[in-house]
């Protein structure tokens, strides 16, 4: 399992894209494009972590669970950069993406071990952790961790 911050990456010595701006204007969640709205390029999102790892299942493709507050506002930091970017839009279309509102379902955070807010979580398709990203997620952070190109 990986779990990597941005202190983690620069100890290690990761190295992270110089352009880290938003290209893109914001969804009507943060960055979250509304259901039925997704191009081939941008994720149609699941609020139903069920619902997503049936799809999961059904395609082979791995889960990104997003656990969000909207009133924190690391989370929404978080929603207006990182899942505005065009690259990890396109990175989050390869996977199953889903998006956890722990304020109304506060359960999550045990159920999801959810330390911090916001959190990325990828499981694989059968729903087994592969790794996470907690807290204070910077851009390219989370490109790296998507293997999300410019």
């Amino acid at each position: 399992m990986i779990v990597l911050n941005l202190t983690a990456a620069l100890t290690f010595g990761l190295a992270f894209p110089s352009d880290s701006s938003p290209e893109s204007e914001l969804g009507p969640v943060g960055g979250l494009p509304a259901s039925g709205e997704a191009a081939a390029d941008t994720p149609e999102w699941f609020t139903d972590l069920g619902d997503a790892r049936a799809e999961a299942r059904r395609t082979g493709r791995s889960i990104v669970l997003v656990a969000v507050d909207p009133d924190d506002t690391a989370s929404s930091l978080f929603e207006a950069t990182v899942l505005s970017d065009q690259a990890v839009l396109r990175a989050l279309a390869r996977h199953v993406p889903v998006r956890i509102d722990v304020a109304a379902d506060p359960r999550a955070w045990e159920t999801h071990s959810i330390t911090a807010l916001p959190s990325v979580i990828m499981l694989n398709p059968v729903g087994e952790e592969e790794g996470r990203l907690i807290g204070h997620i910077t851009l390219e952070t989370a490109r790296l961790f998507l293997g999300a190109a410019d």
